[in-house]
């Protein structure tokens, strides 16, 4: 009888980028899961383009064990891009960076007065 230990890595460390906890603006994904759709406003970043999300809009749908769960933009903001390696189809691990929105003022005041 013998026991070997088998690993499968499928993610590098430039796969994805973690965010600043620091930052309200950094969105990231709070379960590993299968990316199965992303806020069209994303697509449009992806491309190039401006794009502007809601408090409270969804961000991205993760699929985990056949289970969807949605992860909402804690605040409104123009987005500036897209964290590394995020696509539809994709399997992000927890903590990874999802999106960087750059907050509303009014977001970044509610914010700090909140940690005071």
């Amino acid at each position: 009888f013998s026991l070997t230990r088998s690993t499968t890595s499928f993610l590098t460390s430039t796969s994805f980028e973690s965010p600043d906890p620091q930052n309200p603006g950094h969105i990231s994904s709070p379960l590993t899961g299968k990316i199965v759709e992303l806020h069209p406003s994303l697509l449009f970043v992806a491309e190039g383009k401006k794009a502007f999300i809601k408090k409270g809009q969804i961000v991205a749908v993760i699929s985990v064990m056949k289970m969807e769960s949605v992860i909402e933009s804690p605040v409104s903001g123009f987005v500036e891009r897209l964290g590394r390696g995020v696509e539809d189809g994709v399997v992000i691990p927890e903590g990874m960076l999802l999106c960087v929105v750059e907050p509303e003022l009014e977001d970044v005041v509610g914010s700090l007065k909140s940690h005071l």
